[in-house]
């Protein structure tokens, strides 16, 4: 039996409306009782990205995180709140965003991840292990929390891509060194990250969602008015990109998924709820890398000159270094406040870490036009 996946129509996160959507889905899943036992521990785990407010789209509205708390917590004996944002620190970001607020007025505990135990994953297709916080693996279960939004390095980021903050802060950054410039590689990194502690169920916030050059404050906030419920992230991952018009097969962890653990199969999925067609919304997608040059000697030529770079806008820039701390091959430097932020483009990766984190939105991505003209002819 393929998995199900939950699909509800939802315009806004008017808490009741909102509850009585998640309660359907469960029921629709198989009853609460199948994903929660009574006196579980259970960590939610939100997208947090960064310290920015909920019309931004950039996280996980504070509304959705209420509701999902409301409704297991019931059932619940203790509920963690945990992610690692790209910078900051995960309280600091939930004061900002509306997160705290919501835990302290309904019992959660929100943690700051730490990397004090060691996850193993087996069949990996990459990494064998990550060093993750302890309580994510002691917690009963795991709800993952992901943000529907677009992401200019995976193209779109749901299920799978949230599980990255799984990773503590600065640490992040040593895996974009690893792949470099092969997002395929980072790509099975996030497929086997996902699975070092499989989430129970992922409860996707696609009402306010991103599309464009996602997933940070370059993106643009749309109302797609979806929710999407599964115990299976690659599942729901697939069926979000159809509702959202895009080719699942884009998304590089489904890729990966689909050819290195699915044996090639598609991604199979029963919906329940509403169907793809009743809650489609075509989005813009960030540009991918061109699919032209059947030759190898071409692929990293088309890499470093076809694949968008960052530019980094003088006037916005306020000198705070974040992208200079988080870049994973030190390709860029501060001058002054002139000159800004200079990058070394002959060692930039085009991991979009700079452009993610930016807090002011002074980092753009630029689309070379050899991209524009292989893609137009090929």
């Amino acid at each position: 039996m393929p998995p199900v996946v939950y699909l509800k129509k939802c315009e806004n996160y008017e808490i009741l409306k909102l509850t009585a959507v998640i309660e359907e889905g469960f029921r629709e899943l198989g009853g609460i009782e199948k994903f929660i036992v009574k006196g579980d521990t259970v960590l939610l785990k939100p997208n947090c990205l960064a310290a920015a407010a909920p019309e931004t789209a950039i996280t996980t509205h504070p509304e959705f995180l209420r509701a999902v708390i409301r409704v297991i917590k019931p059932l619940a004996g203790k509920i963690m709140v945990g992610d690692s944002p790209g910078y900051g620190s995960f309280i600091g970001a939930c004061a900002k965003n509306g997160m705290k607020k919501v835990c302290d007025e309904e019992g959660a505990e929100i943690i700051e991840f730490k990397p004090d135990t060691r996850a193993d994953v087996e069949n990996q297709l990459l990494y064998g292990n990550f060093m993750i916080d302890s309580r994510v693996m002691k917690a009963d279960k795991i709800i993952n929390l992901p943000k529907l939004k677009t992401h200019m390095l995976m193209y779109m980021s749901m299920c799978v891509k949230n599980t990255f903050g799984l990773i503590s802060g600065i640490k992040k950054v040593e895996y974009h060194a690893k792949a470099e410039k092969d997002k395929f590689l980072f790509a099975k990194m996030l497929v086997d990250l996902h699975r070092a502690k499989l989430p129970v169920l992922n409860i996707l916030d696609g009402i306010l969602a991103m599309e464009g050059n996602g997933p940070g404050a370059d993106g643009t906030p749309f109302n797609m008015g979806l929710v999407a419920m599964s115990a299976d992230g690659f599942a729901l991952d697939t069926a979000a990109a159809k509702a959202a018009g895009v080719d699942p097969y884009k998304i590089y962890t489904n890729y990966v998924y689909k050819e290195s653990v699915n044996n090639g199969k598609d991604i199979e999925f029963e919906i329940k709820g509403n169907q793809i067609n009743e809650v489609f919304h075509k989005i813009k997608t960030p540009p991918g890398e061109p699919k032209g040059s059947a030759f190898r000697g071409l692929i990293n030529f088309i890499r470093d000159h076809g694949t968008p770079k960052p530019v980094f806008r003088v006037k916005l820039c306020t000198g705070c270094k974040i992208c200079v701390t988080h870049c994973p091959v030190n390709a860029l430097k501060y001058v002054n406040k002139e000159k800004g932020i200079k990058c070394d483009y002959n060692k930039c990766i085009r991991c979009y870490c700079c452009h993610e984190m930016c807090p002011e939105n002074a980092i753009k991505t630029t689309r070379p036009l050899i991209s524009i003209l292989i893609d137009k002819f090929s």
